[in-house]
């Protein structure tokens, strides 16, 4: 299993046995990532949209362009949660028909052991 979280996030939880990759380290070697679909590799393609956290820059970015969000980004950052990234992983785009529920995933890794 990778890990994609950052280090403080790694360090603070997570899986025993899993490899921490953050993401940024993956984008930057995605050629190495393309070869393994070259060789025949078993991957998924799925649709393809925006990170949640590039929609929250973008969304953060437009309503301070159009007034200040100040009161909300202090509020945020006190009580370590993100309304406009909730708001947005409501969105259409960012649910999947068949995202699993917790009992599933953790059923999935379970049977794998």
């Amino acid at each position: 299993m990778i890990d994609v979280r950052g280090a403080a996030e790694f360090e603070s939880l997570h899986i025993r046995g899993s490899y921490h990759v953050p993401l940024p380290l993956l984008r930057e070697h995605a050629p190495e990532f393309a070869a393994y679909a070259a060789v025949g590799g078993d991957i998924v393609r799925g649709r393809n949209s925006w990170a949640l956290e590039r929609q929250v820059r973008m969304t953060a970015g437009a309503l301070v362009l159009a007034g200040g969000i100040g009161a909300g980004l202090i509020y945020s950052t006190a009580t370590n949660s993100c309304a406009l990234g909730r708001a947005l992983s409501w969105m259409p785009w960012n649910r999947s028909a068949t995202e699993p529920t917790a009992r599933q995933a953790l059923k999935q890794l379970s049977s794998r052991s």
